[in-house]
């Protein structure tokens, strides 16, 4: 077990324990010579660590997607902690155990992904949308795949389960902004809802840490989920050709500007309500990761250099189960 994780480590103290290697560059340094720059991980977090002497003796002990077990300093840069490594040796994966190095959801995915489909089965009236999605998420091996999924590399929801959790989230969001905004076609929007990220199971692959498969870093999770609902609506009957337009676009336009990796930009009511949804999640998981990660006693997280601030940091409510998707009606 893991004598501290990466989230509690402050200025000024020793390190001696075991992280996940999940960057590794040889930089060189003004004066001559090389040093090592590598960022280590655990189911916390990350942390930057530099190994500035001996770089010919260590450079060849470890590499990215390892462990390694450190001995060295932290210190503060730039308002955040990082690591000077005195020593580092690889570590084998028997000798440690797994779940201090890899994040998962704490929530109950049978219960999720079950109020995900209860979700679909009670809120999507649209017959075609509806049997669409039922046979979609109602395959075991897809299931199965969904429960692991993370959202991301990085930033937000980025853990085992990570897909599950914003998914069910922004399907709930939905069901409720169809309260304020009637006018919203609920069957399109829960639908576009459950599809926006499901090529993220092609996208991502996971394991001691995530990283992108090479179809995922050529064609891109939008895209292959365009070329899967193309595929899965040509397979039902006498799917109207409007739906299946409006769905292909909400799916494509989910990003909602070009700059941001989507083809299209929002042109129907419920795009745009989508791409707002998904984004107002993403943010707010990401800046709730970032205030969990922070020292109990401290007002600001560490400056955060994905979002660029810093978060001012207060009580955080105590995070439900999963409810199902509008069970608050």
């Amino acid at each position: 077990m893991k004598a501290k994780y990466v989230s509690d480590y402050l200025p000024n103290q020793n390190v001696d324990d075991v992280f996940l290697v999940v960057r590794k560059e040889i930089r060189p340094k003004k004066q001559g010579g090389d040093f090592i720059f590598t960022v280590l991980a655990d189911r916390t977090g990350t942390i930057t660590a530099f190994l500035w002497d001996n770089v010919d003796v260590f450079r060849a002990k470890f590499d990215v997607d390892q462990f390694v077990h450190v001995i060295g300093m932290t210190k503060e840069f730039n308002n955040a902690t990082q690591i000077t490594i005195h020593k580092i040796r690889r570590v084998e994966p028997d000798q440690v155990e797994l779940d201090d190095f890899i994040r998962k959801s704490h929530r109950d995915t049978d219960q999720s992904y079950a109020a995900l489909l209860d979700g679909i089965d009670r809120e999507v009236a649209d017959p075609f949308l509806r049997r669409l999605l039922l046979d979609i998420f109602g395959e075991p091996e897809l299931q199965a795949r969904f429960k692991q999924c993370p959202a991301a590399k990085a930033l937000h929801h980025a853990y085992i389960g990570g897909l599950l959790d914003h998914t069910l989230s922004v399907m709930q969001l939905c069901v409720r902004i169809c309260q304020h905004y009637p006018f919203l076609n609920k069957s399109m929007l829960l639908a576009g809802a459950a599809l926006h990220d499901i090529g993220k199971l092609d996208e991502l692959v996971w394991g001691k840490s995530i990283d992108y498969t090479d179809e995922g870093r050529l064609v891109g999770h939008i895209t292959m989920e365009a070329i899967l609902l193309d595929r899965r609506i040509s397979a039902i009957p006498d799917f109207p050709a409007d739906l299946r337009m409006e769905l292909l676009h909400l799916v494509i336009s989910h990003h909602r500007e070009l700059e941001f990796g989507s083809p299209k930009r929002p042109k129907t009511l419920e795009a745009l309500a989508l791409s707002y949804l998904d984004d107002l999640d993403a943010k707010l998981g990401t800046f709730l990761e970032a205030i969990q990660q922070a020292g109990e006693s401290d007002h600001w997280t560490p400056y955060n250099t994905n979002l660029q601030r810093f978060i001012y940091r207060r009580s955080v409510a105590e995070d439900k189960p999963a409810e199902g998707v509008g069970a608050d009606e």
